[in-house]
């Protein structure tokens, strides 16, 4: 599935501005309207009244920066420390 974009969530916050539904935004965009749902639940805290297309991408950047595994290096000071000097000796 291809991830929702900036200028996508631009168009999603103007629409829900406007009153439109999520089935009706979905058509506009070729989305599912169950992709346009969760996009604005999992982007929208329980305080925050509307959607904001700026604090969605800041939040979905934050997620795609924390995903995944660390690399060993990325862990363990120690071990990334011992490759550095081995390296600066021409270690391979």
């Amino acid at each position: 599935m291809k991830q929702i974009n900036f200028t996508e969530r631009k168009m999603i916050e103007k629409m829900k501005k406007q009153g439109m539904g999520i089935r009706a935004i979905g058509r506009v965009l070729n989305r599912g309207h169950s992709t346009i749902s969760d996009e604005i639940c999992k982007n929208k805290s329980s305080h925050e009244l509307r959607y904001n297309a700026g604090l969605a991408q800041a939040r979905h950047e934050k997620r795609h920066l924390n995903r995944g595994n660390k690399s060993k290096l990325a862990r363990k000071g120690k071990l990334k420390n011992h490759v550095i000097e081995k390296l600066e000796k021409d270690w391979s």
